[in-house]
């Protein structure tokens, strides 16, 4: 029986190295993170790590397939199947919806200061367990997503326009009968998105409106050789009850960051954040692989 066994695991791990071989679009990668902050009530320091694994091929017809799978501490972050081809890329999983494709700004600090979080209040609702098209005709860039969260059927609509420096994102959520930001329910989010940059200088400017807020926001970079500093502000007319929903500790925020380049993979960066209630900051050092 043993021999029997022994026989069967051979053939197992022989079928599995001929698969390894016959595809060889597998790759596996990995970062780390080390920072220290202050979000308000006491000093902390943080870590994680991040493994990531990526596959593609091809059919004989000329059909792209693929998937995307990322750890962070040891727990499930992220899980993407694609297929693509001439006629676009249509992606199923933990997938970013369509007006989050399109419309939204960065963050200051290192591991985000919530500049961000105030103008996109409201921003993707319904952004896992969805199906994601993705395709580019031109200068521009056409997404279409349908997720399902709390029971609801999320749909939304996209597009970017490159016009050489600046790129125009303008975006659609309809998210109907949705009420986690408030008791109001909130049945649409538009959202439109200005970025780009002229020599040293970048910009993305934010603009959303919904049933219970219009927020705006805007981060500006420069690009000083040995860093790049950032600044960053944004507001929402939203109401306090509104915030304490999402761990908003304001209606406002405005900050300076930096990020520079160690080489050989690391790079260091940090901000500073009034959010309206505390003055925030942290600094830390990424590492990829």
């Amino acid at each position: 029986m043993k021999k029997v066994i022994l026989g069967t695991t051979a053939l197992v791990l022989t079928a599995g190295v001929a698969f390894a071989d016959a595809h060889a679009g597998v790759s596996v990668g990995g970062s780390a993170e080390i920072w220290v902050n202050d979000l308000g009530s006491d000093i902390q320091f943080n870590n994680d790590v991040e493994l990531t694994f990526s596959g593609s091929g091809e059919t004989d017809g000329g059909l792209g397939f693929g998937f995307d799978y990322a750890f962070v501490d040891g727990s499930e972050d992220n899980n993407e199947v694609y297929i693509s081809g001439s006629w676009g890329k249509l992606t199923v999983g933990d997938v970013d919806d369509a007006l989050q494709k399109v419309a939204g700004i960065g963050d200051i600090g290192f591991d985000g200061l919530g500049v961000d979080n105030v103008a996109e209040l409201g921003r993707g609702i319904g952004d896992s367990n969805g199906v994601l098209y993705s395709n580019t005709i031109g200068a521009a860039s056409i997404y279409l997503s349908m997720n399902q969260d709390t029971g609801l059927d999320d749909m939304a609509i996209g597009v970017s326009f490159d016009a050489g420096p600046v790129t125009i994102g303008i975006g659609y959520e309809d998210t109907t009968g949705f009420t986690t930001l408030g008791s109001d329910a909130i049945d649409g989010v538009t959202a439109v998105d200005l970025s780009g940059s002229f020599g040293a200088v970048g910009f993305d400017i934010l603009w959303i409106d919904h049933d219970l807020s219009t927020n705006y926001g805007a981060i500006l970079s420069y690009d000083a050789g040995v860093a790049t500093i950032k600044l960053g502000v944004s507001d929402t007319d939203a109401s306090a009850g509104t915030l304490a929903t999402v761990d908003l500790p304001g209606g406002s925020a405005v900050g300076v960051g930096f990020e520079t380049d160690l080489g050989g993979g690391a790079s260091l960066s940090g901000g500073v954040v009034d959010n309206d209630v505390d003055t925030v900051w942290d600094l830390g050092i990424g590492m990829s692989f």
